[in-house]
Order: structure tokens, then C-alpha cells, then sequence
């Protein structure tokens, strides 16, 4: 139940799957991982799951955009954004980071949108408005007292073009007749592989789920591809590259057969340690590849993680979001949707520095047929889009 004379107000994302320090110690993908380490962390979920922690992180930057006072400082603490490092130089990177995303490559489809939507009536400051186009950030107005079904058709619409229709139903029901502001970010990726998988290779075989043995269909291959295993992750890993060669999807796969090896592996993540898999433990060996076919489907509320890390503050009424608009408006709650479906093609969602070359090796086997974990990363920019975990294709 909604505060009585407070407007709610609703941070929605939805994401689909189809190094740059600052000269302040500021780095994006530090902020992406440390964020995404945190939301497994929070997660009850055991099953399969996926979700966008740059979507997630762009859309809470839309809201510090227009935070003061402990708002500010609790979403500033939740992103782990050190004090030295001042708001304007936190947006110019995050805006540097996003437009580099496209460049250089065309065989990759990446779609990046932010939307801020409004109670008619309801005054955006101009500040907040012009801001706000660093994140390329698309405005308009709606009535959601007194048209509901219409502010709910025309958001879930936005959404579905912006993801290329793989999801079209990031609301279910309207949003609440007192809501003034919904801020929107959506994410589409859609990536080949640079090696497919030959469909004719494709087998049906047995996958070791927690909760017994279960069949899924096994895209098969030989690759030259970076491969590791990992004595500080206690996993073998492989990257399979996209067409373009500047996005990659690291796969995980955990030793033993403990039924939370994979929960574990995820918490042992870190900037750190992806660094030392990517740039001294990978190399490049031919690689026996069986990975299953799979599609996931995810929604989540990201507003227990924030209370979780003392961000609880911003669903207050005492929030301070005045640089937004002079309305008082509470946060209602921050919804993420994530969809990924991976074939013998590639990926498509709404999500080779250092790697050395090792000739003559031996060939070597990565045969997913057990729970693991997946990341899609910008190679260059060592940044992830998408994470994920498959516990049962």
C-alpha cells in the first residue's frame, strides 16, 4: 500500500539476449561485476536465471541523475562509486562506455534504450532532462489515474520494439493510478557465433540437474577456442567468440558434482578473479565442445538487494529525487525482466586481451552436462551485459 498524498514511482528494465579506469580509480566494468556479485548473492532463486547488470546499473544512474541528500549517497554507496569520484565524471564514463559498445563492428546487433515517462502534468527539471541525454534518454507522458490500460499498452510496446519483440510483457497489470515517473532501460543482443555449431551435429543426451537426470539437446563442435581451468575458481572455462571477435560469451563449469557447485563458483566471482581466467589462464587449445541448446526467461524485483545493502532509503517517502522533478515521488519498487535463448547460430538476448597462444597442445574436452554459469562480455572493454546460470535446459 502506497503512502496516502505520495506518488509511486516505478524503475523498470528490461534486458535481452538474441577496462576503462578513470584517471579517479572509476571503473565501469569493477561497478558491472561488483553489482552483478551482489544481485546472485541476494538471489533465492537455485533454478536457471539471467539477467543484465549494465541495464540494472544505467537505470539506477538515470535515478542518481536526479537524487540529493542520503538518496544520493545510499544509491551512490550501493554502486559502489568511491567519494573522490564525482557525479559528472560517473555519467560521462557510464555515457563513454555505452557508445562504445557499437563501435567497430557490425556483425553484432546491440540495442541500448532508456526512457523516462511521466503523469501528464508533471514537470521534468530542465537540468534533469538535459542530463539525462548522456544515456541517450527518450521522455514522454502518460495518464496512469486516469488511462491505465493505455500507459500499460504503450510501455509494454516500448519495450517489445526496443527488444526486437522478445519481450513483450514487462508489466503484467498498469502500474498504481497515484505512479508520476517510470524510467525505462532496455537492452538487445543479438550476436553470431564465429564458429557455429553444425545443426547435424546436435544430439539429444543425459544433463545432470540438481533435482535428478534429466535429457537436452547438445550443440556439438571442435574449436580452437581460449580455454582454462581454473584452480581459484575450481572450474574449466571457455570463451566462444561472436562474428566480430569483440563480444565473447565465457562459459564456467564448475569440478565435482556437488549440487551447489555452480551457487558457489558464482561467489567467487570477482573483478579480480575474471581477470586472472581471462588474461594469464586462458589460452588457446582445440576444444571437444558440447554445450546445450537453451532459453531462459527472467523477472525480478531488484528492490530487495538495495534494502539488503541499505539502500532501502530510496522507497521511502523522505527520498529525495528533486532534480528530477519538484513533485514529491516515492520509488515503488525496480523491475527487471531478461530473455536469452542460445542455438548452433549464436545468442540472442535482451545481454582476446591477454589470451596467449598454446600450439601442439593436447585436444581438450568442455562438456556441459551438468549446472554452470555464462557471461556476455564486450572483450575490449571487459564488460559484462548479461550473466547468467543454466541448472536445467
Amino acid at each position: 500500500m502506497l503512502p496516502r498524498n505520495s506518488a509511486s514511482f516505478i524503475l523498470l528494465i528490461a534486458s535481452l539476449v538474441t577496462s576503462q579506469p578513470s584517471v579517479e580509480k572509476f571503473s565501469v566494468p569493477e561497478t558491472i561485476l561488483s553489482l552483478a556479485t551482489r544481485i546472485n548473492a541476494a538471489s533465492d532463486n537455485t533454478g536457471n536465471y539471467v539477467f543484465s547488470p549494465l541495464g540494472i546499473s544505467t537505470a539506477l544512474n538515470l535515478l542518481l541523475l536526479g537524487a540529493e541528500g542520503d538518496t544520493k549517497q545510499q544509491l551512490r554507496s550501493f554502486l559502489k562509486y568511491r567519494p573522490e569520484v564525482p557525479d559528472n565524471r560517473v555519467h560521462d564514463v557510464f555515457s563513454n562506455i555505452l557508445n562504445k559498445l557499437n563501435e567497430g563492428q557490425d556483425e553484432v546487433e546491440i540495442k541500448i534504450a532508456n526512457g523516462v515517462i511521466t503523469q501528464r502534468g508533471l514537470g521534468l527539471e530542465s537540468n534533469y532532462v538535459e542530463s539525462s541525454k548522456k544515456y541517450k534518454t527518450e521522455t514522454g507522458t502518460l495518464d496512469f489515474k486516469n488511462a491505465p490500460e493505455t500507459a500499460l499498452n504503450t510501455i509494454n510496446n516500448w519495450v517489445a520494439e526496443k527488444t526486437s519483440n522478445k519481450i513483450t510483457q514487462l508489466l503484467a497489470q498498469p502500474p498504481p493510478s497515484g505512479t508520476k515517473m517510470i524510467i525505462l532501460n532496455a537492452i538487445y543482443f543479438k550476436g553470431q557465433w564465429e564458429n557455429p555449431f553444425p545443426v547435424e551435429q546436435t544430439r539429444t543426451d543425459a544433463f545432470s540437474a540438481p533435482d535428478g537426470p534429466t535429457s537436452a539437446e547438445y550443440m556439438v563442435n571442435v574449436l580452437t577456442v581460449p580455454y582454462a581451468e581454473s584452480t581459484e575458481l575450481d572450474c574449466k572455462a571457455i570463451v566462444l567468440p561472436y562474428k566480430g571477435l569483440q563480444y565473447g560469451m565465457l562459459f564456467l563449469l564448475p569440478n565435482g558434482d556437488d549440487p551447489q557447485a555452480v551457487q558457489k563458483l558464482e561467489a567467487k566471482l570477482s573483478v579480480q578473479s575474471i581477470n586472472q581466467l581471462m588474461e594469464e589462464d586462458m589460452k588457446f587449445r582445440s576444444t571437444t565442445v558440447r554445450i546445450p541448446k537453451f532459453k531462459i526467461r527472467q523477472s525480478f524485483s531488484v528492490r530487495p538487494t538495495l534494502q539488503r545493502a541499505g539502500a532501502g532509503g530510496i522507497f521511502g517517502t523522505g527520498a529525495n529525487l528533486s532534480r528530477i522533478t519538484r513533485d514529491p515521488v516515492v520509488v515503488d519498487d525496480i523491475l527487471h525482466q531478461a530473455f536469452i535463448e542460445v542455438t548452433e547460430d549464436g545468442t540472442e538476448a535482451a545481454a582476446a586481451t591477454g589470451i596467449t597462444l598454446s600450439r601442439d597442445a593436447p585436444s581438450k574436452n568442455f562438456i556441459a552436462n551438468k549446472p554452470f554459469a555464462f557471461i556476455i562480455r564486450h572483450n575490449r572493454l571487459d564488460l559484462s551485459l548479461f550473466h547468467g546460470r543454466v541448472v536445467k535446459p
